[in-house]
């Protein structure tokens, strides 16, 4: 039980954090941000280690490298199940470093889906990682 209020904590956190810093992610009110937690938090527990199960043939031939697509499924069924949490399609306005020269786009909701996945995994083992005790 303490496990599961600490991740329902930290999950609360990154997507209030996320709602704040990354303007495709919107949270439509603290009660959606309260409800996607608990959504989010129980589609992390039951349907993420079955959606691992039924791709752990895919899983092992890319090397670890599809269970990644078990949290974007997660996250997809989060945002399709709670009302008044979306992804919507965000403008990338492009990137110039020295020679590199990346022009700007607009991202579909697919990659809006991605990058909200990835920053959301990333921040989740990070801090479960420094809340570790």
């Amino acid at each position: 039980m303490k496990r599961f209020l600490k991740t329902l904590i930290i999950n609360c956190f990154i997507l209030w954090l996320l709602d704040r810093l990354y303007p495709a992610l919107v949270l439509r009110d603290s009660q959606t941000l309260i409800l996607a937690t608990v959504a989010l938090t129980l589609a992390n527990i039951l349907i993420r280690p079955l959606i691992k199960l039924i791709t752990l043939p895919l899983n092992f031939l890319t090397l670890g490298f599809f269970s990644w697509a078990a949290n974007i499924a997660t996250f997809y069924i989060t945002v399709r199940i709670v009302e008044g949490f979306s992804l919507n399609p965000t403008n990338f306005t492009g990137f110039q470093f020295n020679s590199i020269n990346l022009q700007p786009a607009e991202l579909p909701r697919t990659a809006t889906l991605v990058i909200a996945t990835f920053a959301f995994s990333f921040l989740n083992r990070l801090l479960i990682w420094l809340f570790a005790k």
